[in-house]
């Protein structure tokens, strides 16, 4: 099953070994002013995806509570996935 980031990535959800939690990574290198808060989706082969959003300090609570939504969201899908695909 696929599920749809909001920046179009997609991720087949029975290949996702682990969502990790939402962390501030702190300043952005690629950024004057801006840093970004990101969580990473760990898949069986090894490769890590970083969803994140990139913020100015005074709007960390904003990217905070769009990146819950993203989070919560893509969580959800992944335990409903786990749940109807369990081994028996």
């Amino acid at each position: 099953m696929l599920y749809s980031l909001p920046d179009g990535k997609q991720i087949d959800l029975s290949k996702v070994s682990e969502i990790g939690s939402i962390r501030d990574l702190g300043h952005d290198p690629s950024s004057i002013d801006a840093s970004l808060i990101a969580f990473n989706v760990r898949l069986k082969n090894g490769i890590v995806i970083k969803v994140s959003k990139q913020y100015h300090y005074n709007d960390w609570v904003q990217a905070k509570k769009e990146l819950d939504v993203i989070y919560h969201q893509l969580k959800n899908s992944y335990d409903e996935f786990k749940e109807t695909h369990k081994q028996k």
